[in-house]
């Protein structure tokens, strides 16, 4: 039993913790009108970071609106992600989406994604 138990936690670590339960809902915007997504999604669950994820392509672009270095910018993006991550995989969520898009910057000068949790 214990050996399965142990190959359990390995397959869906993702979804399994061994501490206090936290999931965490997350959202995450980013500049993917170059076909990265489905890299990036892929690689989130093959690491095991995340539970759960939908995919809102949206008909017309949503625009973003936030502040850079103490201006108020907007941008319009195409596609929205929102999906389940345990708690203790937080940090390593937004380290790996920053590793996927860190030499890329939207439009030039937006940040090149925003995850929120």
């Amino acid at each position: 039993m214990t050996e399965r138990l142990a190959q359990f936690e390995d397959n869906f670590s993702n979804t399994w913790s061994t501490g206090t339960p936290g999931i965490h809902l997350f959202e995450l915007t980013g500049d993917f009108n170059h076909g990265t997504e489905g890299d990036l999604i892929k690689s989130l669950f093959n690491r095991r970071l995340i539970a759960d994820i939908e995919q809102y392509k949206m008909d017309s672009t949503m625009r973003v609106i936030f502040t850079q270095d103490g201006k108020m910018e907007s941008h319009t993006e195409e596609t929205k992600f929102i999906g389940i991550c345990n708690e203790d995989k937080v940090d390593e969520l937004s380290d790996t989406i920053a590793e996927h898009f860190k030499n890329h910057r939207r439009n030039g000068k937006f940040p090149s994604f925003d995850l929120t949790t």
